[in-house]
């Protein structure tokens, strides 16, 4: 069980406070033990001890070795939302659309659309000089009358 030690370290040091991880050691007919190690699902990105992603599938490690494959892991994963993400449309496609002044209207009269919305965090501004207003994908689906 000693011999084990270094294996049971790189798992502490990847999965701090023991979490994502199990083992035990199995007897076997032979003489000694068998580490059995069964690693789970985290719910962030983790990088191997080469410092690179890897997706697991069937026997294979695949490389996340790209900014496309490590967002759509990221997506998968549920790190970041399709809905929660940023396009770049004039911010006039959602504030001004007739969907979201009916919906206002309606809902709240009182409000304005571009307070309205960014109180619900279907706006955000950013600070790009080509780019002064992004809304969410949810704000383009809900409120605009022909999303982009």
């Amino acid at each position: 069980m000693e011999e084990a030690n270094g294996f049971i370290q790189a798992f502490e040091e990847f999965f701090p406070l023991g979490g994502y991880f199990r083992y035990e050691f199995l007897h076997t007919s032979e003489p000694g033990y068998v580490l059995h190690c069964e690693i789970l699902k985290t719910p962030d990105i983790r990088k191997a001890s080469d410092g690179k992603v890897y997706l697991r599938r069937g026997a294979q490690s695949i490389p996340q070795n790209t900014d496309d494959k490590l967002a759509r892991l990221r997506f998968n994963k549920g790190i970041i939302s399709y809905e929660d993400h940023l396009t770049n449309v004039p911010i006039n496609y959602v504030t001004n659309s007739e969907a979201i002044i009916k919906f206002i209207l309606e809902t709240v009269p009182d409000a304005e659309p571009e307070i309205f919305l960014r109180k619900q965090q279907l706006l955000d501004i950013r600070d790009r000089p080509w780019l002064l207003y992004c809304s969410t994908l949810t704000s383009l689906r809900l409120f605009c009358r022909k999303p982009v």
